[in-house]
């Protein structure tokens, strides 16, 4: 049996569909409107639980819109309580729903991304540039793969296991490289003494 129900269009009645995967065509008992509906099997099988938000205890700070869930962030538009089901993020900025939708009438969310600039791809580019021109260009990619690894560690799209991995990587290539040019400096400022001490 579907694990939901269909309202009809004309009379509102909700209607189970037959137990049939596919296309089902079917008659609404109330009105005799016609469905079509295409069914998955997921549709066939029970619904899984939600799980709820993490309950406040006492003297936690609780949801502005839920009092029993605990709050996680606070809206940066009205100042209110969130909890994780509230919090509607976009462009890195957290708002709760009445807020998000004043914004969005009012035209002033900005356009919503569509796509990601992957940063840990730039870092890694840039350490492995810099390593397949046999270190030269280091000094000046190194500091570039420092700065950007701290500052997008937490942009969108670097939150993932993968990127994070590739920034680690890239932070470390370029630490190697910067240990290579200390270990040529230290040895040419050392080559002088070692000349005088074999003489």
């Amino acid at each position: 049996m579907p694990n939901f129900q269909i309202a009809c269009s004309r009379c509102s009645v909700r209607v189970t569909p037959p137990p049939t995967l596919g296309q089902v065509a079917f008659p609404c008992p109330s009105c005799g409107s016609p469905f079509d509906a295409w069914l998955f099997p997921a549709s066939l099988h029970p619904m899984a639980q939600a799980t709820p938000s993490e309950q406040a205890l006492d003297g936690e700070a609780t949801c502005y819109n839920h009092v029993t869930r605990k709050a996680v962030l606070v809206c940066e538009s009205c100042g209110r309580f969130l909890c994780s089901l509230c919090d509607l993020e976009t462009n890195q900025r957290h708002y709760c729903p009445s807020c998000f939708e004043a914004r969005q009438s009012a035209g002033r969310l900005g356009q919503l991304p569509t796509q990601l600039l992957r940063y840990d791809r730039i870092v890694l580019a840039l350490s492995l540039f810099s390593a397949l021109l046999c270190c030269w260009p280091s000094f000046l990619t190194a500091p570039a793969v420092f700065f950007m690894a701290f500052r997008y560690w937490n942009a969108p799209g670097s939150e993932s296991a993968g990127a994070r991995v590739g920034i680690v990587s890239s932070v470390v290539l370029s630490l190697l490289q910067l240990g290579w040019w200390a270990v040529i400096i230290i040895a040419l400022a050392f080559l002088p003494e070692l000349q005088e001490m074999e003489q």
